[in-house]
Formats: C-alpha cells, sequence, structure tokens
C-alpha cells in the first residue's frame, strides 16, 4: 500500500516515489515525470507519460528486479495517477 506523503513524496512498503515536476530533458511538459527508488534511494526506475498508450507507465532501470509487492505498489500509483490526469484535462475542458 502506498502512502502519499505530500506532493514530492510518495511512500511504499520497500520503494520510494519522487515527483520530479514538469521540466526535464531541457524543456517543459505538461505531465509530471517521477523517479522510483529503493528505500536507501538507488534509482529503480522512471514513470512518466506515454503519449500513445494515453496513460503513465514504468520504465526500470537496467539490472533492476521486484518482486510483487514493489509491482503491485508501483502499479497503484500509475493508475491513480493516470485517473488523476485524465479526470483534470476531463475538468479543464468543461
Amino acid at each position: 500500500m502506498i502512502e502519499r506523503i505530500d506532493s514530492t513524496w510518495t511512500r511504499g512498503t520497500y520503494i520510494i516515489i519522487r515527483n520530479l515536476g514538469t521540466y526535464w530533458n531541457g524543456k517543459e511538459h505538461s505531465t509530471n515525470r517521477y523517479d522510483v527508488l529503493e528505500q536507501n534511494n538507488s534509482p529503480l526506475g522512471k514513470i512518466e507519460w506515454n503519449t500513445a498508450w494515453r496513460k503513465y507507465w514504468f520504465l526500470p532501470a537496467a539490472n533492476t528486479g521486484y518482486e510483487e509487492v514493489c509491482m503491485e505498489e508501483i502499479s497503484q500509483f500509475i493508475k491513480e495517477e493516470t485517473a488523476a490526469r485524465k479526470e483534470a484535462r476531463k475538468n479543464a475542458s468543461v
């Protein structure tokens, strides 16, 4: 189960997710990007918006492995962020 600490940090059982905001690779984007880290701050991967799929997706770092709790928590975070993004866009178009 993930716990939202604040707008930047989310904590899971074995992982931490950090909101990097909408500015990366030298330009502003319309969606947030996230680092997924182990509890000791070692990088596990990134979560970012996939335009073709119209949802967030997880991009694992090389040579990383995941057990079911980590995968469930990453999946839960992706589902929540995708739903929030779609709801915000729906409300903005009204």
